[in-house]
């Protein structure tokens, strides 16, 4: 109840701001990594994830490269709801 999302301008002049990442081999039952990742607008967190990847990963480098590829669908996403709003 004491938690919440404060949306202010950024210093930034990037419409968004996203960071992802992931563990590797973080599941001891199969050995698949958790990716995730979370993209702001300004200072407030719009989208999220973290969940299971889909295949287990041989490194740390391509668990963290599938994050990120997650990551930049959802910012390729995001780009076109800003730009049907006529935002960006």
């Amino acid at each position: 109840m004491d938690h919440k999302l404060v949306y202010s301008p950024s210093t930034s002049s990037e419409l968004f701001i996203t960071y992802s990442d992931s563990d590797h081999g973080g599941n001891p039952d199969n050995g698949r990594s958790t990716g995730g990742y979370v993209v702001k607008i300004g200072t407030g967190a719009v989208s999220w994830s973290s969940k299971l990847q889909s295949l287990v990963a041989p490194s740390t480098t391509e668990a963290e490269h599938i994050s990120a590829v997650e990551a930049g669908k959802e910012i390729l996403w995001m780009r076109q709801l800003m730009e049907e709003l006529s935002y960006a």
